[in-house]
């Protein structure tokens, strides 16, 4: 049997192949247990584990710990998914998975795969970015894009942001209230103020044109940080 948990998340993973580890003991308590990491990694204990020869119990459960991580160890582990889930032992992967091929290899041989990421909370300086660009403030706007730009920040998350200020600042003017917006109303607070330096065509014109950065910047068309910097200082 095998199984696989990954992400960046550590404390769930290894809570999650624990919980398994224990799962499998409970069923088959005369099984023996061994943990192998990728700093102790062994090519022929691990060859001696998975075909049940030699050294070790017949039957027994194996916990991998963050060794998918070695470019070594993950090819031999590939070479072998097919044993290591048609072995009667028992074999669970825990730590970081660091390519699709090794997630598809154990999707389509492990009883269990599963991932736990923590989400990453997004940069409110792009943010400040669109906030400036709602406020039609051309100078602070460059700024904070140049700013962006540097740290490297990437042109989809800019175009994202740009693009929820806009539809925001929308609403806002179309709206009397947050609730008829459909927004929170913090956020319908600042759109309402920055409305009054739109007119509606003017809106209605930047989002078709970050629309058109969006699909410019995945057609191969020239930079796209520079596509974003002529739109910033065109509008």
């Amino acid at each position: 049997m095998l199984y696989c948990y990954f992400g960046n998340d550590d404390e769930k993973v290894r809570g999650a192949a624990r919980k398994t580890v224990s799962a499998m003991r409970a069923k088959r308590p005369d099984a023996g247990f061994f943990t192998l990491s990728g700093d102790a990694w062994n090519d022929a204990a691990f060859k001696e584990l998975l075909f049940g020869s030699g050294l070790f119990d017949a039957k027994h459960i194996v916990l991998f710990e963050d060794v998918l991580r070695h470019e070594g160890i993950r090819r031999v582990v590939l070479e072998n998914m097919r044993e290591l889930a048609e072995s009667p032992n028992g074999f669970v992967f825990a730590g970081a998975v660091p390519d699709k091929k090794t997630i598809a290899a154990f999707e389509a041989h492990a009883a269990e795969v599963r991932e736990f990421s923590k989400k990453e909370a997004r940069d409110a300086s792009v943010f400040r970015l669109a906030d400036a660009f709602g406020e039609r403030d051309r100078k602070k706007t460059w700024i904070l894009f140049c700013d962006e730009r540097e740290k490297g920040t990437s042109p989809e998350e800019i175009i994202g942001a740009l693009a929820w200020k806009v539809r925001t600042v929308l609403f806002a003017r179309l709206a009397s209230s947050a609730s008829e917006a459909g927004l929170a109303p913090f956020v319908y607070a600042r759109a309402k103020k920055s409305a009054g330096k739109w007119r509606e065509d003017e809106l209605v014109a930047a989002s078709g044109d970050i629309l058109e950065l969006f699909h410019g910047i995945h057609s191969g068309g020239g930079d796209p940080y520079d596509a974003i910097e002529t739109f910033l200082l065109s509008v």
